[in-house]
């Protein structure tokens, strides 16, 4: 009988270690998803900010922008036909 309480005592020890730990993974993947959307709204701002200063240099300077343009493009032909 005393090994049956002592059994029963480490189970309910063991069930309640369980659930610490679950609630402590629980805690931290909701801290991830939160930091993770967070992180995704910066990038989603910067790319915003980088699209409306493109369009600006586009409006800007368009023969300039063409220019840099085929001169990327003749680079990366030279680059890639060797």
């Amino acid at each position: 009988m005393a090994t049956e309480i002592k059994s029963a005592t480490e189970h309910a020890e063991l069930a309640e270690g369980l659930n610490q730990v679950r609630e402590q993974v629980k805690s931290l993947l909701e801290r991830g998803a939160e930091r993770a959307h967070h992180l995704q709204d910066a990038a989603m701002e910067r790319g915003r900010h980088a699209i409306g200063t493109m369009r600006h240099t586009v409006e800007e300077r368009p023969y300039a922008v063409i220019g840099a343009a085929f001169a990327c493009g003749v680079i990366l032909g030279m680059w890639l036909r060797r």
